[in-house]
């Protein structure tokens, strides 16, 4: 199956930055997380997690070890699949990028089609990707305001390409 999402960074609105992709059900949890990196221009240098409403929601999947007192609401990104828990249309989950900076992304499922997909495919795009490890949605906001970067400087096709470069080196990663 495909899945379409939407996925939006959070608290970033002038221009807001989102992708739409799409994507495998059979992806797990990390490769969803290379993917979207890649579709945002990140550069993977920081942890993430994705849950249900973002921050304290659970269960958490993500790559931590869970501490003891954890077991069973953090659970192992690369376990879990689009299609185990993504079931309907409209359903929504919290990406989060850079604990410190706290990038936030709603992702949300636009459709699911049959069919598969030879690797993911970036559809849209909007807004440049803030660059990693500025101090988060405040601080970007600022950097906007001075002219120190241009939100709407980014080029889609780069980022297609990219999305490709990156799928196609994942069996290498894992």
């Amino acid at each position: 199956m495909i899945y379409q999402f939407k996925v939006q960074l959070k608290k970033v609105t002038k221009p807001p930055v989102w992708r739409r992709i799409q994507v495998s059900g059979e992806h797990s949890f990390d490769v969803l997380h290379e993917i979207i990196q890649a579709s945002f221009g990140w550069e993977n240098y920081h942890s993430y997690q994705f849950s249900h409403n973002g921050w304290g929601s659970y269960p958490v999947y993500s790559l931590e070890e869970p501490e003891e007192e954890f077991e069973g609401i953090e659970e192992d990104s690369r376990e879990y699949r689009v299609k185990d828990i993504f079931k309907e249309k409209g359903q929504k989950m919290i990406y989060i990028y850079d604990f410190g900076d706290d990038w936030q992304h709603q992702l949300t499922l636009e459709q699911i089609e049959k069919g598969k997909l030879e690797e993911p495919v970036l559809l849209a795009a909007k807004g440049a990707c803030p660059p990693e490890d500025c101090g988060g949605p405040y601080m970007y906001a600022e950097m906007v305001a001075e002219g120190t970067v241009d939100p709407n400087d980014f080029d889609i096709k780069y980022l297609r390409e990219h999305l490709s470069r990156v799928y196609k080196n994942l069996d290498q990663l894992f």
